[in-house]
């Protein structure tokens, strides 16, 4: 049986996850409007601003990204490197 590399599940009836614990998954976009998007749509369905759509300073390079937190706390990223 072969299963997704990854996925989310519902967590229906569970307390929700503090902001503060650190959990930050990131998502690689194809470009720059996939991550204003992300950003967009996230907002648009319950999810929080934790960094809106812009460049951002990593420790080896530069990248466009954009934070949410999701309606159970998660912090979300959709990130974009720019090609050299």
């Amino acid at each position: 049986m072969k299963y997704p590399e990854f996925w989310i599940n519902l967590r229906e009836g569970l307390p929700l996850v503090p902001q503060s614990t650190g959990v930050h998954i990131c998502l690689r976009a194809r470009d720059e409007d996939a991550v204003r998007s992300f950003h967009a749509l996230a907002l648009a369905n319950g999810g929080v601003d934790a960094g809106a759509p812009g460049p951002r300073q990593a420790a080896f390079t530069t990248y466009y990204g954009a934070f949410v937190f999701d309606p159970d706390g998660n912090k979300i990223e959709a990130v974009n490197f720019p090609r050299s």
